[in-house]
């Protein structure tokens, strides 16, 4: 019997599917509804000197939800389905949600802080990404499988987020990267992982 090519677990495969779906959903409204979607469920860093709303509340979360185009939907589900896919079969898939919202919104504070006032809404799952990334290599780490030092793969990934966000995207000039979210979220993971891996 042959295994099929895309074989997520049920919780990856589920948010994976529904990004794809908000994502699709979004090519039915007109721009000025796009652009309301982004600034009303996106983080806002400037919103938060105002007034806590209840948009402002579930930010930090439905932010995760809406990406900048279909290359950064690509891009972010191809990795989620990576890192989710690792962490939901060590540790199932309400571990695996938890740490991808947990770390999602502790990377949207981050980016608050360092922000603050910023009229630029973020998008993108970018920072429970990161974050499930971390708790993936302490877990291979854990178990003598990174295959190289836990300190050298994180020390290239903060690299790598950090010259994207000075330089953006090659060939990508109208995609932005919250390389604070990207670094929030990874810190995030590594600080995490031997919390939710605790049995």
């Amino acid at each position: 019997m042959r295994e099929p090519m895309f074989n997520l677990p049920p919780v990856t495969a589920a948010l994976a599917g529904l990004l794809v779906l908000v994502h699709g959903l979004r090519q039915l409204l007109s721009q000025r509804e796009d652009l309301w979607l982004d600034f009303t469920f996106g983080v806002l860093p400037a919103r938060y000197a105002i007034a806590l709303d209840w948009p402002a509340l579930v930010a930090p979360f439905s932010h995760s939800l809406l990406h900048a185009g279909w290359l950064h939907l690509g891009i972010n589900v191809a990795t989620f389905a990576a890192f989710g896919s690792g962490v939901e079969r060590m540790l199932g898939g309400v571990r695996m949600l938890a740490v991808f919202l947990g770390t999602a919104a502790l990377a949207a504070g981050v980016h608050i802080l360092v922000y603050a006032g910023d009229l630029v809404p973020v998008v993108g799952a970018s920072g429970g990404i990161s974050g499930l990334f971390g708790v993936v290599i302490v877990l291979l780490h854990r178990r003598g499988q990174l295959g190289g030092s836990l300190k050298v793969v994180a020390v290239v990934w903060i690299a790598v987020a950090v010259v994207t966000g000075l330089i953006g995207v090659p060939g990508q000039d109208d995609l932005s990267i919250a390389w604070v979210v990207h670094i929030a979220g990874f810190v995030a993971g590594l600080m995490l992982a031997p919390l939710v891996a605790r049995r």
